[in-house]
């Protein structure tokens, strides 16, 4: 885990970049790929140093990660949950934003076909403001321009996941209940 951590900023970037997108059910079993069925086989967190260990996160896991690596290089971190969920879709996403040099900017994650030297530095609110229109863009394409904006839930949380937890109790805790 030290070696990851120790990594400097741009190495552990591109070290996120290699990190299989898809979660370790409850029996530590990893899926990948297509193989997503969290009724035969339940989400459960993994740590950053299961993360490492499985070479998989989804990106509530991940961001636990880039957050543990935030703190212990004292980078200014700050991650966002984002929840769609209305009688049809429900999607959720969790996203990481750092400051360097007074700017803001987001950490692309394993699922993210960007990298970092993409984005450009902005202001707090301006740069979380743009991965909420990101986000309310992405459920516009998929509830086919049929949202509903009531159903939207953005929230900053400074909360620490358990390994272990299930989905159910990683969203209570993202939403602040």
């Amino acid at each position: 885990m030290n070696r990851i951590l120790d990594l400097s900023l741009a190495d552990f970037l591109s070290f996120i970049k290699t990190i299989n997108y898809g979660y370790t059910d409850e029996n530590g079993i990893v899926h990948t790929g297509e193989d997503y069925d969290f009724v035969q086989n339940p989400y459960s967190f993994s740590s950053p140093e299961t993360v490492i260990e499985n070479n998989c996160a989804w990106c509530w896991d991940i961001c636990e990660l880039i957050r543990l690596y935030c703190i212990k290089n004292e980078i200014p971190v700050s991650v966002w949950f984002y929840e769609y969920q209305d009688e049809i879709i429900h999607q959720t996403h969790t996203q990481c934003f750092i400051k360097l040099n007074d700017l803001w900017y987001p950490v692309p994650d394993n699922s993210d076909p960007h990298d970092f030297s993409e984005f450009e530095g902005k202001g707090f609110f301006e740069v979380t403001s743009k991965f909420q229109e990101y986000f309310k863009e992405f459920i516009h394409y998929l509830a086919k321009g049929r949202e509903n904006d009531e159903a939207f839930f953005f929230r900053e949380y400074n909360d620490t996941l358990k390994e272990g937890m299930t989905d159910d109790e990683v969203l209570q805790v993202l939403r602040g209940r």
